[in-house]
């Protein structure tokens, strides 16, 4: 696969419902891609997978969503292995949760940011989830 090739893979977006995620989601759509978001807050993913079927290259993409709380080591697992049987092992796993810190040296935002880094979605590699082995065994690529 060219880097540039994206028409037809399946993409999967944990933190795809804004910032960072919806716009790589947007892109990818546009180019083809059968774009699935992941993301807490049902109203967001709504409107985000609005945005993401305007952005369609063809009638034919498929798109979804599914609820995620990468905080909850357990939801993670039960829901990326709902998403792998509905959706089909993902071609490109792009992980876009979390948040920028701009005041990170204050004392007070220390516990936030260890909150974060302590995600079991950031872990994954650790523990090997079904889309990213589905992904390996296929001959996909971790970047």
């Amino acid at each position: 696969m060219k880097v540039t090739d994206f028409e037809g893979k399946t993409v999967y977006i944990v933190g795809g419902s804004s910032g960072i995620g919806l716009s790589a989601a947007t892109l990818l759509a546009g180019d083809g891609s059968n774009v699935f978001i992941f993301a807490r807050g049902k109203e967001r993913l709504e409107d985000a997978l609005a945005k993401i079927d305007n952005s369609k290259k063809s009638g034919v993409q498929p798109f979804g969503f599914k609820q995620l709380d990468v905080t909850d080591h357990d939801q993670v697992n039960k829901v990326m292995n709902e998403a792998v049987e509905e959706f089909g092992a993902p071609d490109i796993l792009i992980n876009s949760q979390g948040r920028a810190y701009p005041k990170l040296l204050r004392e007070d935002h220390v516990q936030a940011v260890r909150r974060d880094d302590e995600s079991p979605c950031l872990r994954r590699l650790e523990h090997g989830h079904r889309p990213l082995a589905t992904h390996e065994e296929r001959g996909g690529y971790v970047v």
